[in-house]
């Protein structure tokens, strides 16, 4: 009983040459339901659900993408102990986290970059936009951006992956730059006071706009012994990597609410047929 010529209904019940029991457990009532005693060839049955080779047995699953765009706190975001390091083991199998982190950039240089990076047809669903740590800088420092500069700049990019990249808005998570210590990081041209009216800027544009904002800034100058969350008084150390991980964990799990962990668990596969549990898998989220 071989060929595209095979009856369905020459078929016995508990046996489809090709699929195991796996995957008949899934297909077995629908099928039968719609093809018992009907002259139906077997290609045209699996076509009619979906097990054919244009779909599901050869779909190809794009994981959903959480983007990382910011300047060196986001690119060090990887490093050992990083926040987006943290975060990518957390969703594993679930979305994939691309860092996009320039260091040394500012929200006006990232602004003009924006067009030059492919984010389209990358499934992504979320974006967090981390920056303001060199906007912030003092003249004449090249890397100052006026505070209304950089107001109208996080909303420029806001609007980038909302109307081009068609990212909802409550997906398009702000957050503020953390602290900034003197006393470790010697540089003139660096102040946290002016830090914290581009923390004030952040928060009040993430309202203005409707999506998120992580205040990382307070979080961090709510502790006792602040200074000790900075790497070397601008970049993030380890706690305060900790605590930002923490703070994005329940956005992410509401943005991955409806993204639960892609592929069978490995306990479920048949070690002798997997390629049955994962067609039986790839038919139920082809729905």
């Amino acid at each position: 009983m071989e060929g595209p010529g095979l009856l369905a209904s020459s078929l016995p019940r508990n046996q489809i040459v090709g699929f195991g029991e796996s995957a008949m457990k899934i297909i077995r009532p629908q099928l039968f339901r719609r093809f018992e005693g009907k002259q139906t060839s077997l290609v045209g049955l699996l076509h009619s659900v979906g097990l054919d080779q244009s779909h599901g047995m050869s779909k190809e699953i794009i994981f959903p993408k959480i983007l990382m765009l910011g300047d060196s706190q986001t690119q060090k975001g990887y490093n050992e102990d990083g926040w987006v390091s943290k975060l990518s083991s957390v969703y594993v199998r679930r979305c994939d986290i691309v860092n996009r982190g320039f260091s040394g950039y500012t929200t006006r240089s990232v602004l003009k970059l924006l067009p030059h990076i492919s984010f389209l047809n990358e499934n992504a669903i979320a974006v967090c936009i981390f920056l303001g740590s060199n906007d912030s800088a003092i003249p004449p420092s090249k890397q100052h951006v006026p505070l209304s500069e950089f107001t109208a700049n996080l909303t420029k990019i806001v609007h980038y992956f909302n109307q081009k990249i068609d990212i909802d808005m409550n997906n398009i998570i702000l957050i503020t730059p953390p602290p900034y210590d003197l006393e470790a990081y010697k540089d003139e041209l660096r102040d946290n006071c002016v830090v914290n009216n581009y923390r004030n800027a952040c928060v009040k544009s993430a309202n203005k706009l409707g999506v998120p904002c992580v205040d990382l800034y307070s979080a961090i100058m709510g502790k006792e012994k602040w200074q000790s969350y900075l790497l070397d008084g601008l970049h993030l150390g380890k706690p305060a990597c900790n605590m930002l991980s923490e703070l994005l964990t329940p956005i992410f799990d509401r943005i991955l609410a409806a993204h639960p962990m892609l592929f069978p668990y490995h306990k479920d596969l048949d070690e002798n047929f997997p390629e049955e549990t994962i067609n039986s898998w790839l038919f139920q989220h082809s729905k």
